[in-house]
Order: structure tokens, then C-alpha cells, then sequence
């Protein structure tokens, strides 16, 4: 079985207490939300960016070779 979360931060932990008395042949992929302010606290010189940003810059760096 697959399985794909997405989560807060805060909620991690009782996802996961969840997680762990349920199959033991589960994969699972956990999307981490973290709120913009926590982020960049964190992560001061960093930017945010999705799955589409990375996308279309792999699709940028493939047209330019």
C-alpha cells in the first residue's frame, strides 16, 4: 500500500504515532507544510519552491545544453 500525507509541521508527530501501528508494508511520503514566517526564520538566505518551480527549471537547464 502507498501512501502520501500532507502535513504541518505541528502535526508530524501524531502522524507518524498513527502511522506506526498501521501496516507494516506501507510505503508512505509525508509532505512537510511549514508556514512562510517558520520558514524563513530557518532558513534566512534559502528559497521556497515547489514541485512546478523544479519542474520547469530541469525543463530551462535541458534546453539550455
Amino acid at each position: 500500500m502507498k501512501v502520501v500525507l500532507n502535513a504541518e509541521r505541528s502535526q508530524l508527530r501524531g502522524v507518524l504515532q498513527e502511522l506506526g501501528g498501521s501496516f507494516s508494508d506501507m510505503e508512505v511520503v509525508i509532505n512537510i507544510k511549514e508556514k512562510e514566517e517558520e520558514f524563513k526564520e530557518k532558513h534566512p538566505n534559502y528559497e521556497s519552491l515547489t514541485t512546478e518551480d523544479l519542474e520547469r527549471i530541469q525543463e530551462e537547464q535541458k534546453e539550455t545544453e
